[in-house]
């Protein structure tokens, strides 16, 4: 599954790097790290705090959707007690993928994380610090 999902993640990657041509109707572009972050939780026993990283971005006036990589900070707390098992630390750093919805500065994300064979799925809220609209 995980190789499926990077190759068509390359695939949409090749094809967004080659040279758009910007329309009144909107424009696709690759985007790189920006001075936006999120704040995302699975509901459960996690908080991350995600930095926007690049990604496939169409935006259409002051409104973008995005397909993104996002680096990560956790912030987990590990629910087992027994003494036998090492308990994971509180802070780890990770990666995740998933869809970006924006709006002038203020973003609505679905981050999915890919851990111990197993994909965590949250989502957070955030916002664009500085710099233009667009």
């Amino acid at each position: 599954m995980m190789k499926q999902f990077l190759l068509i993640l390359l695939a949409v990657y090749g094809y967004a790097t080659h040279g758009q041509s910007s329309g009144d109707k909107g424009e696709i572009k690759v985007s790189a790290l920006t001075a936006q972050f999120l704040v995302s939780t699975n509901f459960k026993n996690a908080v991350f705090i995600n930095l926007v990283g690049t990604g496939i971005k169409y935006s259409r006036g002051n409104a973008s959707i995005s397909i993104g990589v996002f680096p990560t900070i956790r912030f987990y707390e590990d629910p087992h007690l027994d003494p036998a098992k090492p308990k994971k630390p509180f802070i780890a750093p990770g990666f995740s993928a998933g869809l970006l919805f924006q709006y002038k500065r203020f973003m609505i994300a679905t981050p999915a994380y890919f851990k111990e064979d197993v994909w965590h799925y949250t989502v957070g809220v955030g916002m664009k610090i500085g710099g233009a609209l667009k």
